[in-house]
């Protein structure tokens, strides 16, 4: 009797060779979701499982869907060990060149991306997590190496410092004069770099060309640590400490 195992890895090579040759990869509804879920329900072995995962992560690379293909390829590279540096070094290199991805923490977090520290890619990855402009001019050898879009780079990272930025003056007016040093542009392309911004979702406030500032209602935070956390105590306490005050004139009205 063929294993289960064998049949299933058989049936899914079959159905994602002919869906991605005839461009159909998407009837086949292959969410990152659904797939754990058979994963869990299919008695296969460890490598089996990463083969599955590595199949479908081909197939939408084949299939011009690079995002994707990002999304399954965290599930992929959570499966290997930690003596496979090369997926994890792909996955990174996978994040950075796509031009809409800015939440680099999952990836961070995976223990195959970890093991990779060492890496130059793995320190370029640190800088979208943590440092600004200056930190993507000092990786010129591994723009080139990977073939990755310095504008496109500098587009993303601007994004995103401007993002952490906003999360540290969020319910407060933010100088432009303060953006544009941060960004490095001139004061003139401050707007559009916030236009920029509240588009790609990092970042919700309000321009005052009167005032020369945006006030900033919502904003991202790249990776979620314990300063993160501090910062979010003092403000649901401020914001406790302001309705309790609301609620004394309301009683005492």
């Amino acid at each position: 009797m063929i294993p289960i195992s064998n049949l299933f890895n058989a049936t899914h090579a079959t159905l994602l060779e002919v869906a991605t040759n005839n461009g159909e990869l998407e009837t086949l509804c292959l969410s990152r979701k659904d797939i754990e879920q058979w994963l869990q329900e299919w008695d296969i072995s460890g490598e089996e499982r990463s083969q599955f995962l590595k199949s479908s992560v081909d197939a939408f690379i084949q299939s011009d869907q690079p995002e994707t293909a990002y999304h399954h390829t965290l599930s992929y590279v959570s499966s290997l060990p930690f003596s496979s540096p090369s997926p994890a070094i792909d996955a990174i290199a996978l994040a950075l060149r796509l031009p809409s991805l800015f939440d680099f923490d999952p990836l961070f977090k995976l223990d195959a991306v970890v093991s990779v520290k060492d890496h130059e890619l793995f320190s370029l990855l640190q800088v979208f997590l943590k440092s600004g402009l200056p930190g993507l001019e000092s990786h010129p050898a591994a723009l080139e190496k990977y073939e990755l879009d310095r504008a496109q780079l500098g587009r993303k990272i601007r994004l995103l410092s401007f993002a952490s930025l906003g999360f540290a003056h969020v319910g407060h007016d933010l100088p432009y004069s303060e953006i544009a040093s941060i960004l490095q542009i001139e004061l003139s392309e401050v707007e559009k770099w916030a236009i920029d911004v509240f588009r790609a979702g990092l970042l919700s406030g309000k321009l005052s060309q009167t005032t020369q500032s945006l006030h900033v209602y919502r904003s991202s935070a790249r990776t979620f640590e314990r300063e993160h956390w501090e910062a979010l105590d003092k403000r649901l306490v401020a914001w406790m400490a302001g309705l309790a005050n609301m609620l004394e004139i309301v009683i005492s009205a």
